[in-house]
């Protein structure tokens, strides 16, 4: 079914990008940002919509200041939007795009084509190898080795992050598990750690030495009873 909006600005999430990017360069509406995140993730067209509205604000946009805005706030959608629309933004007309604005002459702000350049760079790392998206990393290799210098990443400056809840349901099962033999144990070694050192083996118990001098003779085994006036007897 196509969008029975004409302008991209005029979706749902088109008009919250153009709301967010209406104060230029100041802070970003984080609660709006994220409206645009649940709409891209819940809804059939969100995707398709919300690369429109980006394309639309970034790549026929004469100001520089809702330019920046909105290349962040793109940022933020990358990062807490699910693979979709990751499959939607990453492809190479959008890349490429990306790219000649970081080069034009008439990207005269400088923190315009840095971020652009962040966003490839970002894109290489995270989606090289893969085949659906890979095409991130093709373009910024064709960009380092002609020469672009590429922006250090700044981890003060990266935009915060929301993982989208799972959609799949589970129903929890019990496992029973053996007890550990080491829960009551004061130390359990960790693993990888050095082996602990072998114990002395216990010497045997020595008797004690003989007694020095004469020894005494063993108590008689009878004693007559002691009566009271009387001296005790000899031995």
């Amino acid at each position: 079914m196509a969008s029975v909006f004409k302008s991209p600005l005029a979706t749902p999430i088109g008009q919250r990008l153009n709301t967010a990017v209406s104060h230029g360069q100041s802070s970003i509406d984080y609660p709006l940002v994220m409206e645009m995140c649940d709409l891209i993730n819940d809804t059939d067209h969100g995707p398709k919509d919300a690369k429109s509205a980006f394309k639309k604000l970034i790549f026929a946009n004469k100001d520089t200041g809702q330019v920046l805005q909105c290349l962040a706030i793109l940022d933020m959608c990358i990062k807490n939007c699910q693979r979709r629309f990751h499959k939607h933004m990453i492809t190479k007309d959008f890349v490429v795009e990306i790219a000649k604005l970081a080069q034009s002459s008439k990207t005269t702000h400088n923190a315009v084509r840095e971020k652009c350049l962040l966003l490839i760079q970002s894109w290489a790392d995270t989606y090289r190898g893969k085949e659906d998206m890979g095409v991130a990393a093709e373009i910024y290799d064709q960009l380092k080795n002609s020469g672009v210098e590429f922006p250090a990443v700044n981890l003060d400056d990266m935009v915060p992050v929301r993982t989208p809840p799972s959609r799949q349901t589970s129903t929890p099962t019990q496992q029973t598990s053996a007890p550990s033999t080491q829960q009551n144990l004061p130390f359990s070694q960790p693993s990888g750690s050095y082996p602990r050192q072998a114990q002395p083996a216990q010497q045997p118990r020595q008797p004690p030495p003989p007694p020095s001098g004469p020894v005494p003779p063993p108590p008689s085994p009878y004693s007559p009873p002691h009566v009271a006036g009387q001296a005790p007897p000899r031995g």
